[in-house]
């Protein structure tokens, strides 16, 4: 009990010896707590420090948490519809629209699966995965709504327009395993925009892209060892091409808005009539182991006005450049043996000059006919043959420069009428030597 005594100056309180015992107590108990909350406050802020787990952090009532977990596999995003073939093969339709197929090859159309059938409006993509390592004859074919195509297993072969007629296709991941690509595979695929063909691929079959109007740029691997004919026939968009591999006959025919050709060190032959009319042609870079051009390769093409001619290039062939009216520049390199085939280059009505190299053995019939700007015409000392009306039509033409002497030349064998209707004046042959 605490006593007071009344002074003049201050209040005196005096406890007893209880009570001073238990406000000890009180103050041990206070400091303990506030020594325990500094511990609680450091920790958490060296925990801070480390960064959280996110994983390790209990929800709080009445809050919803957010599920950021992202799907990794097709288990993860809702199945509409499955099914699994008698020879193995498995399909699964996912609700973002992919028909996943593996196990076994597909060796027939999936429109024969009545039980897929509800469904087919809803695919608009593909992916061919493990196991399937060929697609059969018009597998897809008309599958009107699929935008992308993957191939993630060890696919090889596609068979005859396997995908053909597929018009809203828009994109295609080929893989890194695909060797065959058969006839009209992805033919009158409308909507598909590029082509950029795997290094594995070895055999492309003919109209494999034809009447693929969308098509701008394709890219053709070093590896193709068998090249179809008309394989981007009527491509009317396509814009570039960039080819490792040699070119099939018609192969490009008529691709209207072809304006650039680039072939590597790879391509060794250009096929007959491949860029014939394609008539805004204008940059081409030929390959520097070109060895044969086809007859008609260029034939129409309005647009272009140079061409080089590689040392490597044996064989130049009927008409390969005929008809190409703004030609004005041709550029040969010195070569082992060539020969240029007849007329092959015939109406290029702008050219006016040209210099054939050191190399040439042989010039057949026609092979600069109506072209009539010509004017001077310079042949090399190897020549050995020239075919009948060689310069026929030439209004324009006034020397003809042959760089053996005149002994060399009386030996060159040449057709009758050779110089038939070239130029108006009598023509003036310049031989360096006697």
């Amino acid at each position: 009990m605490a006593m007071s005594f009344a002074c003049t100056t201050k209040n005196l309180s005096i406890y007893s010896c209880a009570e001073k015992c238990e406000r000890k107590v009180f103050m041990k108990k206070r400091l303990i707590t506030i020594w325990l909350a500094a511990m609680l406050i450091f920790s958490l802020a060296c925990s801070a420090a480390d960064g959280p787990d996110p994983n390790s952090l209990p929800a709080l009532e009445g809050i919803e948490t957010m599920n950021t977990d992202i799907p990794h596999n097709d288990s993860e995003i809702g199945v509409l519809f499955e099914d699994k073939w008698e020879d193995g093969l498995k399909l699964q339709l996912t609700e973002d629209g992919t028909l996943h197929l593996s196990g076994a090859d597909i060796k027939r159309s999936l429109k024969e699966d009545t039980r897929l059938a509800p469904y087919l409006s809803k695919i608009t993509g593909l992916e061919i995965g493990e196991g399937i390592a060929y697609v059969g004859e018009k597998a897809f074919s008309g599958f009107e709504n699929i935008e992308k195509l993957r191939f993630s297993g060890e696919i090889t072969e596609l068979a005859y327009a396997a995908f053909s007629d597929c018009t809203a296709l828009l994109d295609i991941d080929f893989g890194s395993s695909l060797s065959t690509i058969g006839d009209y595979a992805f033919s009158g695929c409308t909507n598909l925009r590029d082509a950029s063909l795997p290094e594995s691929l070895k055999e492309l079959g003919s109209y494999a892209f034809s009447g693929c109007t969308s098509l701008k740029n394709v890219a053709l691997g070093s590896g193709i060892t068998s090249f179809g004919n008309n394989i981007f026939a009527d491509c009317t968009n396509l814009v570039s091409l960039r080819s490792g591999s040699s070119l099939g006959d018609t192969a490009f025919r008529d691709c209207i808005s072809l304006e650039s050709v680039f072939l590597e060190d790879s391509a060794e032959k250009i096929g007959s009539r491949c860029f014939s009319g394609c008539v805004k042609l204008s940059n081409v870079r030929l390959s520097e182991n070109l060895k044969t051009i086809g007859s008609y390769a260029f034939s129409g093409c309005e647009k272009l006005q140079n061409i080089v001619i590689p040392t490597s290039v044996m064989q130049i062939e009927k008409e390969a450049f005929s008809a190409c009216t703004a030609l004005d520049t041709v550029e040969f390199a010195e070569c082992e043996a060539l020969t240029i085939g007849d007329a092959a280059f015939a109406s290029c009505t702008a050219l006016k000059t040209i210099a054939l190299p050191e190399g040439l053995t042989t010039l057949g019939e026609k092979v600069f006919a109506s072209c009539n700007a010509l004017e001077r015409v310079t042949m090399p000392k190897s020549l050995s043959e020239i075919g009948y009306g060689l310069f026929y039509d030439t209004p324009a033409l006034r020397v003809l420069e042959y760089r053996g002497n005149s002994s060399a030349w009386r030996k060159v064998e040449k057709a009758k009428d050779w110089d038939e209707f070239a130029g108006t004046n009598t023509i003036k042959y310049v031989k360096s030597g006697n």
